[in-house]
């Protein structure tokens, strides 16, 4: 994230969902790959499909506060320079691979945050139940 920038629970949130679906256009086309026996030749339409997913995904990541606009700025310029055509469907994939890795190292903090919330829960919902057991059995003995 931007060092300064406040990032709420609702831009995480977007953030993750635009991660989710470079994960789900990654396994896609590796899933897609793995079906043919020979050389793996895309579909005209599954190469549109990656293609406006790839630009759907990055102009909703540079509306958030979470990667640096000058790296999304290098990715846009990148992903200008490429045809919407099968033979640039590596480079594609490159940039999806890129994107990918920086959005989980930069949401990875907020991750573990939530990790330690949910754990530091745990435990007091569980000295809370010890209490209230104690409690009780002094209100029996009363």
């Amino acid at each position: 994230m931007d060092e300064g920038v406040s990032v709420d629970k609702e831009t995480i949130s977007r953030a993750q969902a635009q991660l989710d679906r470079l994960i789900a256009m990654e396994k896609a086309e590796q899933n897609n790959r793995q079906s043919y026996k020979g050389p793996w030749i895309a579909r005209p339409q599954h190469v549109r499909t990656y293609f406006a997913t790839f630009d759907d995904v990055l102009s909703q990541v540079r509306m958030l506060p979470v990667l640096d606009e000058e790296y999304l700025a290098s990715l846009q310029k990148t992903r200008n320079g490429l045809g919407i055509h099968r033979d640039d469907m590596a480079s594609l994939m490159g940039l999806v691979a890129d994107l990918r890795s920086s959005l989980t190292s930069k949401l990875e903090p907020f991750h573990e945050e939530l990790e330690h919330t949910r754990s530091e829960k745990a435990q007091l919902k569980e000295e809370l139940k010890q209490k209230d057991a104690e409690l009780a059995r002094i209100n029996r003995i009363k």
